[in-house]
């Protein structure tokens, strides 16, 4: 690096098709020769381009039963694709 001041360091990145948050790397520099290390750790950070996966929930008819008895309508809660992230998801029932 004579007479130069500024070098590159290039990471090779792997692309995937998976949502999940931001990813951070450090690369770090060490041994000096003829030279002080001022900030010897650089950041960086991978921000994911992928969106997020589709997360649905089918309809479903029961015919009514007798009285007293009890019937169970089960409706079938699909996420389309993997999620590198936790998924979750509230629901609530009403009327209508």
């Amino acid at each position: 690096m004579i007479g130069a001041d500024l070098r590159a360091i290039t990471v090779t990145t792997l692309a995937d098709a998976l949502d999940e948050g931001a990813e951070t790397f450090l690369v770090s520099l060490s041994r000096p020769s003829y030279v002080r290390l001022g900030k010897s750790t650089g950041v960086g950070t991978l921000t994911d381009n992928n969106a997020l996966p589709p997360l649905s929930i089918s309809d479903r008819a029961v015919t009514e039963g007798n009285t007293y008895s009890v019937s169970f309508v089960v409706l079938t809660v699909t996420l389309a694709a993997t999620s590198g992230q936790e998924v979750a998801v509230d629901y609530a029932t009403a009327e209508g």
